[in-house]
């Protein structure tokens, strides 16, 4: 269980260092490292180890929010903005368009992630196959087409300036994924299709397009980006693995300490039996020493009567 812990340890340090390398230094906040406590030989101590769990547990969450917020929120907003044009469309009159000729807003700095360093490791299990890195990526590849398409027909320039970090922040998560092994990519073959994609513009939407429609479609998109991010991390496997771990220890640590309770039960009822037992011996011997105590001092005293009727007999005479 100790080394368990001790993984979990290490995994959780080097999933924080990742994150704040790629989300900013202060990403996360004044978040701790865990640190175990080492009394795990009664209830007390493992109920303690459940606590600090479940503290990490929730940064564990935390830290995979920080990895894909950025790009949630700013996806979701362009959700939100084509769900209210579909609605402005379906109730409101037709009216000319009216193109904008207001100087754009100077966007607001965002923060670009750092690239991380070569040396770093990945957050994902090592025993992450290659057709499932690859199906990652190409759910991101598709989220990615998506939003080049839409800043095509983005007449805003604000949403087009969204659309434009959304993919920028995409690709950085793509970055965090790891490589396909060199086995899988030496039998698969080369792909074709990513290749004329990358030349080629993307055709953009029709101006009548169906807002509602694309908004679902980015919506499925976006449940598909943090799936493919934020699952199979390798804190995952360690935090499971250690949880179960103590869960098990526990278990045993609770049956060892019922047992125990029973063998002292079992002594203390043994020796209140044998005290119970002491008692009554003793009472039955009271009870025969004055029993004899009694008949012996029923027998002198008929003793002494008899001599003394004796006696009145002799003088008598």
């Amino acid at each position: 269980m100790q080394s368990q812990l001790a993984r979990l340890t290490s995994v959780t340090q080097s999933t924080e260092k990742i994150i704040r390398d790629f989300a900013g230094p202060t990403a996360l906040g004044a978040m701790k490292y865990p640190t175990f406590t080492r009394d795990a030989s009664s209830i007390s101590g493992f109920d303690s180890l459940k606590a600090q769990l479940a503290q990490l547990d929730q940064d564990r969450q935390q830290m995979k929010e920080t990895v894909i917020s950025r790009f949630d929120d700013m996806v979701s907003a362009i959700e939100a903005k084509l769900r209210q044009r579909a609605a402005a469309l379906a109730n409101a009159e037709a009216t000319p368009a009216v193109t904008s000729t207001a100087p754009a807003a100077t966007p607001e700095p965002a923060f670009t992630p750092s690239q991380v360093a070569n040396e770093r490791t990945t957050l994902y299990i090592e025993s992450l196959p290659g057709p499932e890195i690859e199906r990652r990526k190409a759910s991101l590849e598709k989220a990615k087409q998506l939003l080049i398409v839409l800043q095509t027909g983005a007449e805003n320039p604000q949403n087009r300036r969204t659309l434009t970090d959304a993919e920028a922040q995409l690709e950085q998560l793509e970055s965090l994924l790891p490589p396909v092994p060199e086995p899988v990519q030496a039998t698969t073959p080369a792909p074709t299709g990513p290749t004329p994609s990358t030349n080629a513009q993307p055709t953009p939407p029709p101006k009548t397009f169906n807002a509602e429609k694309v908004a679902n479609e980015l919506r499925a998109n976006r449940f598909q980006v943090r799936a493919a991010i934020s699952s199979a991390w390798e804190l995952d496997e360690a935090f499971a693995q250690a949880s179960e771990s103590v869960s098990v220890e526990s278990g045993k640590c609770r049956a060892a300490s019922l047992a125990v309770k029973g063998i002292w039960l079992s002594f203390f009822g043994q020796v209140g039996l044998a005290v119970l037992a002491t008692l009554l011996v003793a009472f039955l011997i009271l009870v025969f020493a004055d029993l004899t105590q009694t008949l012996l001092d029923t027998a002198t005293n008929t003793g002494i009567t008899a001599e003394t009727v004796q006696r009145t007999d002799s003088s008598s005479r």
